[in-house]
């Protein structure tokens, strides 16, 4: 079936989004108004309320259209390789690359999506988060299934170490100016997972003990 092709309402909404989309990430979602937005889509203030609701609607439209296009990219990368060790290597530095270039737009979406008093909002955030943490669990979770992660770990568990700490470590390097040597970094995150996590013979709580042990090592050197 042939694409429909877009109205003026969707050229409009697409375009506010767009202009929406740089406001946010060289200004800030609170400094930024509707007023800005408008005058870069080059449309009325009405307009974009008109379309949108309001300024938490705007931005839920931003954050909607920036994870379904970094949930096509983590398939695609995902994808890329047939190997189950470096499918979690690219995915893995994949993140590590869009949460360093993207953060000054991504923190808005993280400190408004957790604080804001719109609850549409709020929800908005864990679902477009859920998009790629399902990604990247389901690599994780093959990995397991082949015996090649531990599988006695939550899933979850292992995800989230692995979000957590190049989080933590953008933020050193945006907030305190540390260097910044992402790809390292997630290199050294799968090997961990590998190495560190893979041992059947030590007991689950030694295991998630040597893990912490190697992540504080990790963030005291980055």
């Amino acid at each position: 079936m042939a694409a429909s092709t877009p109205t003026r309402g969707d050229r409009t909404r697409a375009a506010v989004v767009e202009a929406a989309t740089t406001a946010f990430t060289e200004t800030g979602y609170t400094a930024t108004t509707m007023a800005d937005v408008a005058a870069r889509a080059g449309v009325a203030e009405a307009t974009v309320f008109l379309h949108f609701g309001s300024k938490a609607g705007l931005l839920a439209a931003v954050m909607r259209r920036y994870y379904d296009e970094l949930a096509a990219t983590c398939e695609r990368v995902a994808g890329a390789a047939s190997d189950p060790v470096e499918r979690l290597r690219l995915l893995t530095l994949h993140w590590a690359t869009r949460l360093r270039d993207d953060w000054q737009l991504t923190s808005n979406f993280a400190q408004q999506g957790r604080f804001h008093t719109d609850p549409d909002l709020a929800e908005q955030f864990i679902a477009c988060n859920r998009q790629i943490t399902r990604i990247y669990g389901g690599v994780v979770a093959d990995l397991q299934q082949r015996g090649i992660l531990d599988d006695t770990l939550p899933t979850r568990v292992i995800r989230d170490v692995v979000f957590g700490t190049l989080e933590h470590l953008v933020i050193s390097h945006t907030t305190i100016g540390r260097p910044d040597d992402i790809e390292a970094a997630a290199e050294a995150l799968v090997r961990l997972l590998l190495h560190g996590a893979g041992g059947a013979a030590r007991a689950p709580a030694d295991r998630l003990t040597r893990i912490e042990d190697k992540l504080d090592d990790l963030l005291a050197r980055a």
